[in-house]
């Protein structure tokens, strides 16, 4: 992280291009927030996809200042940096950079490095339960990232076929099992631009988290021939841990990302898939089931009070089975989703789950661990308006948990829980705009309530944002 603050404060202050940019207005956005729950274990939707700035406490007042600054050479070339501070005012107060960035785009090509606030994976974000990869649910990972961040036409096509995709390398923050891991990361996605405005595309993301060490003398091992092992997910070499020579290098994880946008009747249509995979062999289509994340979202609806609805169902039962091996036969199973055996904390950053909200931990900082990764999840959102600037998102969803394929000293397989369990997690917020006529403000109340086999929780959300 220090390299690449380094690196941005020498791009930021000493480029020479900018003597010849334009110099847009910047962005500032301040919010304050206050949570309070009537227990430490928030409703679910009080703290989801809120880039990991809220904490499981009752009481919490949460201050986020933004700044972003953008630059034009001209139409085809331009750059912008900004940087994200929040502050968590609860029993254990803490500040954290949630963004510092800097970004050189030119045409549809773009480079940044830094924490950015990004995401991976088509999804409905305003109503979503979040990506299966990479969601708004934890901090961002500071990375060095290129490619194409939104789709670009492919010459020749007249437009038919467009493109995007990137790769990039990151670094793991915080006190964790495992130290000093590194992120590879790429995605590619294809999009094909029909009549009548239909437009389906197929994507494929992969994830993995390659080097560091641990406290009894295991080692990832950072070397550029691991980083090609890395790349195309094969096995280790002599020199790394013996389950990583038996399996692939590293932990691997992923989508097939298929969905399909269409324009129909004045509507805004987006039906989706995320079929997640866990390691290489995940990569085969359907082994694991129709283990992912489906969804249906339709925006500019004509009904009064309804604008936009949205439709999930997020299962992650099968994980290709119970059994990985038996002797020396690799079946494939026992996919553990976000779980890993050498990276314990799994596919988390800053205590949070970096992919999908419902995917919950226990612990904290070395001692994380993925609490629950087989479910299935009903979720309905609802947004509109009652009012010319008063806004309200309702959101409803019904959680199924089951055993979990954990084993214990003896290689057993075990259950994080005992039998089913489920949860309904309930939230309705009011958003004002224009708050007191000022343009610049807007404010927001939220409930939420949590209810099932597992707890009930009731919580209460008050923001005000000021937007310069």
């Amino acid at each position: 992280m220090r390299r690449i603050i380094c690196i941005l404060i020498c791009l930021v202050f000493f480029h020479p291009l900018f003597s010849f940019a334009e110099i847009l207005p910047a962005t500032i956005q301040i919010e304050n927030s206050f949570l309070w729950g009537s227990d430490d274990d928030l409703p679910h939707w009080l703290t989801a996809n809120s880039w990991g700035t809220t904490e499981d406490t009752d009481i919490q007042d949460v201050i986020d200042i933004s700044f972003a600054q953008l630059f034009t050479i001209n139409d085809i070339i331009s750059f912008i940096y900004g940087f994200d501070v929040a502050t968590n005012v609860s029993e254990s107060s803490s500040i954290s950079i949630e963004e510092l960035y800097y970004q050189f785009n030119l045409y549809g090509f773009s480079v940044y490095a830094g924490k950015k606030r990004q995401t991976l994976g088509d999804v409905y974000e305003p109503l979503s339960t979040g990506s299966m990869v990479v969601s708004e649910h934890a901090s961002p990972i500071p990375r060095i990232s290129a490619g194409f961040f939104d789709y670009v036409p492919v010459p020749f096509t007249r437009n038919i076929l467009e493109v995007k995709g990137l790769i990039s390398h990151g670094w793991f923050q915080g006190d964790r099992y495992t130290d000093g891991i590194l992120l590879h990361e790429k995605a590619f996605y294809g999009k094909v631009n029909l009549p009548f405005g239909i437009s389906p595309y197929v994507g494929l993301v992969h994830e993995a988290m390659w080097g560091g060490s641990n406290d009894i003398g295991e080692d990832g091992g950072i070397t550029w021939e691991n980083f090609w092992r890395i790349f195309f997910a094969d096995e280790g070499g002599d020199d790394a841990p013996t389950n990583e020579q038996l399996n692939r290098l590293g932990n691997h994880l992923g989508i097939w990302d298929f969905g399909i946008y269409g324009e129909i009747a004045g509507l805004d249509l987006h039906a989706y898939y995320q079929h997640f995979f866990e390691d290489r062999s995940g990569l085969k289509f359907f082994q694991n089931g129709i283990d992912g994340l489906w969804g249906l979202s339709i925006e500019h609806l004509p009904f009064p009070y309804v604008d936009t609805f949205l439709y999930e169902y997020v299962q992650t039962t099968d994980q290709s089975g119970d059994v990985h091996n038996i002797g020396d036969e690799i079946l494939g199973g026992f996919d553990r989703y976000y779980d890993n055996w050498f990276y314990q904390n799994g596919w988390t950053h800053l205590n949070s789950v970096i992919g999908n909200s419902f995917f919950s931990t226990i612990g904290s900082d070395e001692d994380l661990k993925i609490a629950n990764n087989r479910m299935k999840i009903h979720h309905v959102g609802i947004h509109g308006s009652i009012a010319a600037l008063l806004e309200y998102t309702a959101l409803c969803s019904f959680a199924r948990y089951y055993p979990a394929y954990v084993l214990d000293a003896d290689n057993n397989l075990v259950s994080l829980y005992d039998r089913e369990e489920y949860l309904i997690h309930t939230y309705f917020e009011l958003e004002r705009k224009s708050l007191f006529n000022y343009g610049y403000l807007s404010g927001r109340i939220g409930l939420g309530y949590d209810f099932g086999s597992l707890k009930d929780s009731f919580g209460l959300l008050i923001s005000a944002e000021w937007n310069f």
